[in-house]
């Protein structure tokens, strides 16, 4: 057990070693954790969900450069959950690390984002294939050619990509068949009606639909109950993620500080 907390704290410290040239604001403290587990229809889980806590999507006010610590943050944040992902040897060899990162078209768009976070995978030992990153608006893509390049850059290096807030963003098709998504996320406030109301049910019915249409998974967030699992289940939704499908596991703390 000594041995595996180790590995972890190895991995995850050699991770953030990559950000050391981006630093963090001051007085930026990582906070803790956690994973919430993703399951299939069947109820076996196929991956965690690792939100990127607030306190690193926003500099503090004393930063003159936001992309600069939201980065940080990010960097991170993946080599902390892409180490304890790889010292999960009782997973199953499918399962994947979901990092949920409402990234900035900023951060996004920043110069060597794709290599950084390839090498941080490289170093915890886990397949980019297995790490998704989930854009939760396509607006700012849709508007700047630079962030269409730094999605196909994150493509090409073997990142998983999903387009999360389904249902409720301005999302077209055509901007959905531009980009190599590979998994289109129902929108919570959508989920939490969907017993009650028939227009939600038709708005989830009708994502599941696109997503397969389109070749890719149809994932659900926010499921809080068994009855909400049990209509998505109906749906033909691949993945449900939320506090009804399991509970959230603490990532061990490793020190991570700019």
């Amino acid at each position: 057990m000594i041995g595996v907390v180790k590995s972890v704290l190895t991995a995850a410290q050699a991770a953030c070693a990559f950000s050391q040239g981006w630093g963090y604001p001051a007085g930026m403290r990582i906070p803790a954790l956690r994973a919430w587990p993703r399951i299939d229809a069947q109820g076996n889980v196929r991956g965690y969900v690792v939100p990127m806590p607030a306190a690193m999507l926003h500099a503090s006010a004393a930063d003159a450069d936001p992309p600069r610590a939201e980065r940080a943050g990010f960097e991170c944040v993946l080599g902390q959950a892409t180490a304890w992902l790889a010292a999960q040897a009782a997973e199953p060899a499918g399962t994947e690390c979901c990092l949920s990162l409402p990234v900035s078209p900023q951060l996004l768009a920043s110069r060597g984002l794709a290599g950084e976070a390839g090498r941080i995978c490289d170093v915890s030992g886990i397949a980019r294939a297995r790490v998704v990153i989930e854009l939760p608006d396509i607006a700012g893509v849709r508007r700047e050619p630079r962030l269409l390049d730094a999605l196909h850059r994150l493509h090409l290096a073997g990142f998983a990509l999903a387009l999360g807030h389904a249902g409720t963003g301005d999302a077209t098709l055509q901007s959905l068949a531009r980009l190599p998504w590979s998994e289109l996320v129902l929108d919570a406030t959508h989920v939490v009606r969907l017993v009650k109301s028939s227009s939600a049910r038709a708005i989830a019915k009708t994502v599941v639909a696109v997503a397969h249409a389109l070749g890719i998974l149809a994932v659900a967030d926010g499921v809080a109950d068994a009855s909400q699992r049990a209509v998505l289940v109906d749906l033909g939704y691949d993945g449900l993620q939320g506090t009804a499908v399991g509970s959230a596991r603490r990532l061990p703390r490793a020190g991570l500080r700019g």
